[in-house]
This record gives C-alpha cells, structure tokens and sequence, in this order.
C-alpha cells in the first residue's frame, strides 16, 4: 500500500521540472538561419514574449518587439524583420544579413 503514495509525488516532481519560473523568457530553441553570403544567425525568440536573442558574426545581440503583434524586433543598432520562415537584419536602416531563411521549418 505505501509503494501507491510515491506514484503522486513522483508526478509532482516531475511537473515541478518542466516547470520554467517565467512563460516570457526566450525559452524557444535557437533557430539556424542561412543568409546570402553564406553568412549564418542564430535567432532565440519567446514563446509570447518581447525579447529575441540572436548571435551572428561572433556577436551577441538582444532585440525588443518593436509593437505589440508585431515581428519587428530592435535595439539602438540592429533592426530585425520577421516574415514567417524569412528574416533581414539591419543595421542603422542598412541591410546586414539579407535573405535569411530559417532552415529549422
């Protein structure tokens, strides 16, 4: 009978793990990019969240959804465009990394 009362906790524990201490952190997996140029990005977005985190050229880059809905993502540099599996990033209204298809869809 006492083997039956570790099967709950057991549950518990493991919905516990799954558990993330906030739903708007950029949880998502890293999304593998392939630009013109055979240049590359990494991109990280939140699931409902207003972040993106993107790596490319050996940088390390954290953008903000520019409106609500909307998926233009920026900072006081870089300002990057998402349309479903495309995106173009740019750099103070020049384009960076054009042409960018997510190879992870």
């Amino acid at each position: 009978m006492r083997r039956f009362l570790y099967i709950p906790l057991a549950l518990c524990i493991g919905l516990a793990a799954c558990a993330h201490k906030d739903a708007f952190d950029p949880v998502s997996s890293n999304n593998l990019y392939q630009c013109d140029q055979g240049q590359q990005m990494i991109l990280s977005l939140a699931d409902y969240g207003d972040i993106a985190s993107m790596r490319f050229s050996g940088k390390s880059v954290s953008l903000k959804r520019a409106k609500k809905g909307d998926n233009i993502f920026a900072n006081s540099f870089y300002t990057l465009h998402i349309r479903d599996e495309y995106a173009v990033l740019e750099r103070e209204g020049t384009p960076l990394l054009t042409g960018c298809k997510n190879t992870q869809l």
